[in-house]
């Protein structure tokens, strides 16, 4: 007697501390199986998803309207849901029940990607974040060679999109209106468009055979493709004077490793860009007096790159990115000598919540860079680290099958 009246008591508390309603949870109506529902034409209406499983007959049942504070049905419908295979009289009900189907209220269907709450309001959650349109918002701190630490605002924009062949086997991948912005000191950077292409293809391009130990053939998979990107421009880079304009980058690439749907990859690339350096050059007139003027140098960039790029959950919720790229700049003035450019980037994007279905996410990333073409800069590599918010629009659920 005791232990039960301690038992009430504490759930009696529990509820009070909870508001006062223990929370069940539903079942959930699928959305692949069919929904039939039943009408009186008085104003009752109820939709029905009858599966037998185990020899087990269940109804999960659900109206259609979303549900008020109050728990009861208001005039709103609820979004997205599946039209009626049939409608029938209310009389169905009982008939059902004659035949043994037992009734379970159920949270209704929600489109792949999305879910419903309690009261059959209908919320995304899983982002493809290959496709979309962001804008970012961070704070930058900037270590250089002399180990002067500079934390300053910075901010970026970009568009991305994709699409998958038909037989799934081809990949095109798009980004453009992509730039980002510094302030003090005033630097951006700014890429028109950019196009790269994935291809897994069943037939190996060749293959090995070994014949230490028992002959072991080894294929060697064609996950090739290429790429290209227009009009980068690059201003005052590493707070330099100069201007670097990119007009063209043209390579091959070739997947080290990927997923069926080729959207996790880790990819080598190479080629060769195109491009003028422009430096401000200051020096002295015939009357003594400095005067600046622009001098323009040509060169042509001998590329190789090596990234990646990870989902880390089913939802797209956690990515991480790699980036390592080289080149040996051969100016056309002096082919003398090359001038080595290196860059690397290190990126963390965590989708922490949405805001009418628009994510927003915590994005962070390392960076560090080695150049030796900026003859106004006198230290030759530099560390970056940048945190900050950023906020994509019109990211589509997760595709089936990624």
């Amino acid at each position: 007697m005791t232990r039960s009246l301690f038992a009430t008591c504490v759930a009696g508390l529990w509820i009070g501390f909870s508001g006062g309603v223990l929370a069940v949870e539903r079942p959930v109506m699928t959305w692949d199986d069919p929904i039939e529902c039943v009408d009186d034409g008085a104003g009752r209406f109820m939709r029905l998803q009858c599966t037998q499983k185990e020899g087990r007959k269940v109804c999960l049942t659900s109206g259609r309207f979303v549900l008020g504070d109050d728990g009861k049905e208001s005039e709103a419908y609820m979004e997205d849901l599946r039209s009626c295979g049939k409608v029938q009289p209310w009389e169905r009900l009982e008939e059902l029940k004659k035949e043994g189907w037992q009734f379970s209220e159920a949270l209704a269907e929600a489109p792949e990607g999305f879910a419903r709450d309690e009261s059959g309001r209908l919320f995304q959650v899983t982002f493809d974040l290959r496709n979309r349109f962001h804008l970012g918002a961070y704070w930058n701190p900037l270590l250089d060679s002399d180990g002067e630490e500079l934390g300053r605002t910075q901010f970026d924009f970009g568009w991305r999109a994709y699409e998958l062949g038909y037989s799934r086997k081809e990949r095109d991948n798009y980004r453009g209106i992509e730039g980002r912005v510094a302030l003090e000191p005033l630097e951006f950077s700014f890429l028109a468009f950019g196009y790269d292409s994935n291809v897994n293809s069943d037939e190996p391009v060749f293959w090995v055979t070994t014949f230490i130990g028992p002959p072991t053939r080894w294929d060697v998979s064609a996950r090739l493709g290429w790429g290209i990107r227009t009009l980068k421009v690059d201003y005052h880079p590493m707070r330099s004077k100069s201007v670097e304009f990119e007009n063209v980058a043209l390579y091959g690439s070739w997947d080290i490793a990927h997923n069926s749907s080729m959207a996790n990859y880790f990819r080598l690339a190479a080629g060769f860009a195109v491009g003028q350096l422009f430096n401000e050059v200051v020096g002295v007139n015939s009357e003594g007096a400095e005067e600046a003027s622009v001098e323009t140098r040509v060169y042509l960039d001998p590329l190789v790159m090596l990234g990646g790029e990870f989902e880390l959950d089913d939802a797209g919720l956690h990515h991480l990115g790699l980036n390592l790229a080289g080149s040996a700049r051969l100016m056309f003035d002096d082919f003398s000598s090359a001038l080595w450019v290196a860059k690397a980037a290190l990126t963390y994007e965590w989708v922490v919540l949405a805001v009418n279905d628009q994510p927003v996410s915590v994005y962070v990333e390392a960076s560090g860079q080695y150049r030796e073409d900026l003859p106004d800069v006198p230290q030759k590599y530099e560390a970056r680290g940048l945190l900050g918010l950023r906020f994509s629009f019109w990211a589509p659920p997760q595709p089936g099958g990624e």
